[in-house]
């Protein structure tokens, strides 16, 4: 009887989220049908085709398709105990691993819009960019010691090392010496 409730499916044609219930086209047993696709709360996709599909036919009914989903010839490889959220088509991973760490793997980029962020890091804290890294706003606190290496410019002005002042006469009228570099 079980047997006759579940059926492998191929994905055959992206979804469309315009309904009140997402579907997706799919092919099983030479027939060609839409179904509802079903997964965990909280997660969403719009499988691509190709996408290998569980089907369940619901209270038995043939005609009452709904789909699990997954590329499982696209999945990422898992040591025992992690836990991946994966993008098969771009290889884009969020991965809990084994040892405790959280990796975000993508070739894209990463964008995150929120109210409020913080981040406490009981060690030290890296940004290796192969470009700039900017950081806008209105008042930035740095608390601690800061430590340059390299130029250091406020609105194209070196204000770094190498910043230096010519000085004029005082008000004896005594020369004094150029001062250069920060002391």
């Amino acid at each position: 009887m079980l047997r006759d409730l579940l059926r492998w499916a191929k994905i055959s044609k992206a979804g469309s989220d315009g309904e009140q219930f997402h579907t997706q086209q799919l092919e099983y047993l030479g027939k060609t049908a839409n179904s509802v696709m079903v997964f965990p709360y909280g997660l969403h996709a719009n499988c691509t085709p190709d996408s290998l599909a569980l089907m369940l036919s619901v209270q038995g009914n043939p005609e009452n398709r709904a789909c699990i989903a997954w590329k499982p010839k696209d999945r990422p490889i898992m040591a025992s105990g992690e836990v991946t959220l994966y993008h098969p088509d771009t290889n884009s991973i969020i991965s809990w691993r084994a040892g405790g760490n959280l990796e975000i793997t993508t070739a894209a980029n990463v964008d995150i819009t929120c109210t409020n962020i913080t981040a406490n890091v009981s060690g030290s804290a890296t940004i290796d960019a192969d470009g700039s890294v900017d950081i806008t706003t209105p008042t930035l606190t740095l608390t601690g010691n800061l430590v340059v290496n390299g130029t250091m410019t406020n609105n194209g002005l070196d204000v770094g090392d190498t910043h230096g002042h010519t000085q004029g006469n005082d008000s004896n009228g005594d020369t004094e010496a150029a001062i250069s570099g920060v002391t």
